[in-house]
């Protein structure tokens, strides 16, 4: 399981993966990045799944699309090539194919957008046939393109969000106020789904730049079983104060006195 955050504001969009790889039974076998930088287009390539076809794909749109305006438009047409090109040369290699989701954000002509397409038709764990094909962004076929909302994020920690007072993220949060709210949020998923970790790498894309830093690392151990982390929120919270709460304090006491 691999973690994505999303977040799109007015001039530029935000997302957050981790980076830990591992067996099907659990057990880490590599620390490296899950997204990759489409610095011409702008955009970011992101993947969902225990593949590695991302860090093949990934330049070869870039190869293929002058721009994201471009893949937009002409990607529906040539992903079942491209993706078949990856696949057999995975398989050539002795490299297994395996499924993934693909998110690809950038900056448009229009603004922040988030596409996606999926490189098999095999289903993501847990998620029944008629549950799939009752999403609106579950694609008829493979390497089809599905426009994304605004925000994402994957896997849902249900279990933390009352625990850790998440409260989400708002288009005028100020970039280290999202960067806070990403890092809180993959130590929430890291809680619940233990299989997200090596470290947190967040890109943020506008028309003319793309930023890219890391915001959290985690001690995992390469060949050691995955074990649930258990989170004190209260210790979180005073050894990561959120941007802005302090001003906000001494507000208040000057307006006080």
């Amino acid at each position: 399981m691999s973690a994505l955050v999303e977040f799109a504001q007015r001039d530029r969009i935000h997302v957050t993966t981790d980076a830990l790889r591992y067996t099907s039974a659990g057990v880490p076998v590599a620390i490296a990045a899950k997204s990759y930088v489409i610095g011409h287009w702008p955009a970011v390539f992101a993947s969902v799944g225990a593949s590695s076809l991302e860090m093949f794909l990934a330049p070869l749109l870039g190869q293929a699309f002058g721009s994201f305006d471009d893949f937009a438009e002409r990607g529906d047409a040539e992903l079942p090539r491209l993706v078949e090109d990856c696949r057999s040369f995975l398989a050539a290699n002795g490299l297994p194919p395996t499924a993934s989701e693909v998110v690809i954000a950038g900056v448009a002509k229009g603004g922040p957008r988030v596409l996606s397409f999926r490189t098999s038709d095999e289903l993501p764990p847990g998620v029944t046939r008629e549950q799939a094909e009752t999403s609106p962004y579950w694609a008829k076929r493979p390497a089809q393109l599905v426009e994304l909302p605004p925000e994402i994020m994957t896997p849902v920690p249900s279990d933390q969000v009352i625990p850790a007072g998440w409260e989400g993220f708002d288009a005028a949060d100020s970039g280290d106020l999202v960067a806070w709210k990403m890092r809180k949020m993959l130590t929430m998923q890291r809680a619940q789904f233990p299989s997200i970790g090596g470290f947190g790498q967040l890109t943020t894309i506008y028309a003319d730049r793309i930023e890219q830093r890391i915001i959290c690392r985690w001690p995992d151990k390469l060949g050691e079983p995955l074990q649930p982390e258990r989170i004190d929120w209260p210790a979180w919270h005073a050894a990561n104060p959120k941007p802005g709460d302090g001003r906000q304090r001494a507000t208040k006491l000057r307006v006080v006195s």
